[in-house]
């Protein structure tokens, strides 16, 4: 029908970014963040796919008491248990993704001493006037990752699988410094850089193996990085750093798939080889990463 299923209207400035919680409820619940400083998780109310949403809670802007953050991207883990999000300062907040959780909520009087007013949905009551401002409890975050990247976070990827024997998953973020880092949540450090010279715009996971991350960059170009089993295993108290250069860390540079800044890549979910990428030029193209470099071109456009 070409018709929205649902409005939510939660954000005051543009939305950078979005992504379902996945979890046992039969119901929909999602994460949004905003350049107004803002991010919510939301629930849907009832189990109708029309049904309305309510905020359920608000995350605590990791700025607090110095200066306002705005969130750039925002990224869910795949049990539902920890969400990422990065800033344009280079920071990276991880909180519960739990609703039920409640150890990290922050009463509404701390709330106040540790944040500024911010604009707030408000209802009026037709018998009194009074302005109701709905209850929105907010949680703080479990841990920040300090200085993650010394430029705007772009991109945030939770891993598939678990990392090492500590149960939590590998976050990958990659940020407008050139940079892919690899977190341990578990040790809150990183576990390896693949560092290059061009800003990155975007990144994706390979949808069938965990070994295969593609970045697309401000320049236009896409590159696929090797993550082989010694990175992956590899120790979080000793990091390390692999470069561009090395061809058994990034397999391809593909060169001018745009021109100018790639915003988005996609992974097809039905055929490995194949990923889609748009770019700041207005086209979307779907490229095959069998295809020589030297003679790279679209399959679609």
């Amino acid at each position: 029908t070409d018709k929205p299923i649902s409005v939510i209207q939660n954000h005051t400035m543009a939305a950078t970014g979005n992504s379902f919680i996945p979890g046992t409820s039969k119901s929909t619940r999602l994460v949004s963040v905003s350049a107004d400083q803002t991010a919510f998780a939301i629930h849907q109310k009832d189990s109708s796919e029309t049904g309305s949403f309510e905020k359920i809670f608000k995350m605590a802007n990791f700025g607090a008491g110095i200066s306002a953050e705005t969130f750039t991207c925002v990224s869910v883990s795949r049990r539902g248990d920890f969400i990422a999000i990065g800033s344009d300062s280079g920071k990276i907040a991880v909180y519960s993704g739990k609703r039920e959780d409640q150890d990290d909520e922050i009463s509404a009087a701390s709330a106040a001493a540790v944040e500024p007013p911010k604009k707030k949905n408000r209802k009026t009551s037709a018998s009194s006037g009074v302005v109701v401002v709905p209850e929105v409890k907010q949680r703080r975050a479990r841990f920040i990752l300090e200085g993650a990247h010394s430029s705007s976070v772009t991109s945030l990827i939770f891993d598939r699988s678990d990392y090492k024997t500590s149960g939590t998953p590998l976050l990958f973020s990659a940020s407008l410094d050139g940079s892919i880092r690899a977190w341990d949540l578990y040790e809150q450090s990183f576990a390896f850089i693949l560092s290059c010279d061009s800003p990155i715009t975007s990144l994706a996971h390979h949808p069938t193996s965990g070994k295969l991350l593609i970045s697309g960059h401000a320049d236009g170009s896409v590159r696929l990085w090797d993550l082989s089993e010694p990175l992956i295993s590899s120790s979080a108290l000793q990091p390390t750093t692999f470069f561009a250069g090395n061809p058994q860390i990034m397999k391809k540079r593909l060169n001018n798939l745009h021109k100018g800044w790639i915003t988005s890549l996609a992974w097809s979910p039905r055929e490995e080889n194949l990923f889609a990428s748009a770019g700041h030029d207005g086209s979307v193209h779907i490229w095959d990463i069998r295809s020589d470099p030297s003679t790279f071109s679209p399959q679609y456009t």
